[in-house]
């Protein structure tokens, strides 16, 4: 069997998001609130940055949280028709879900 070498020539991370928990605290009266920050996304890096048929895609964020509450993070994959093609960090550009020169 010959692997099709030809790139894809793009996929699209659709959707980042990052938010972050606030730690259940215990009631204390009449205290002022701080409101909550929300996270600054700083990086998103997909790699390979030129995928062939049967590659895994890689999506690395870099964040940060003001507050230092946990980051948690999400991913949608989409292609360009915006169907969804998986929601995990990576995404395997099998055959059944991409064809070479797909965008």
């Amino acid at each position: 069997m010959v692997e099709d070498m030809r790139h894809i020539t793009s996929i699209y991370l659709l959707l980042f998001t990052a938010g972050c928990s606030v730690p259940e605290q215990a009631e204390k009266p009449a205290q002022v609130q701080v409101p909550n920050s929300p996270p600054s996304i700083s990086e998103v890096v997909v790699s390979p940055s030129n995928p062939t048929t049967n590659t895994v895609l890689s999506c690395t964020v870099t964040a940060e949280d003001a507050d230092e509450d946990e980051i948690m993070s999400s991913f949608t994959w989409v292609n360009e028709a915006q169907e969804p093609l998986g929601e995990q960090q990576q995404l395997v550009l099998s055959a059944d879900i991409v064809q070479p020169e797909s965008t």
